[in-house]
């Protein structure tokens, strides 16, 4: 099993506390992973910008940079 959090982290304070939930399950569960809030999250203080939608939905940079993390992650062996 693999978590994802969401990426508009810290833009979105309300996927901000979700991302907080899924990285403490993460550690409980003792389950990998891959932290897209803290990854892409951090390019974007304040919206508008290039990676979310007003409505703190990734556009198609965003998407694109979620799906870069995913392949390097994923290439990675497992923990």
């Amino acid at each position: 099993m693999i978590l994802l959090t969401y990426p508009a982290d810290p833009p979105s304070s309300i996927y901000a506390q979700a991302n907080g939930i899924v990285r403490q399950e993460a550690e409980n569960l003792r389950v990998r992973l891959i932290d897209l809030g803290a990854r892409i999250g951090p390019r974007c203080p304040k919206l508008p910008c290039a990676e979310f939608l007003p409505d703190h939905h990734p556009t198609a940079e965003g998407h694109r940079q979620v799906a870069e993390v995913l392949v390097e992650e994923l290439s990675r062996p497992a923990h």
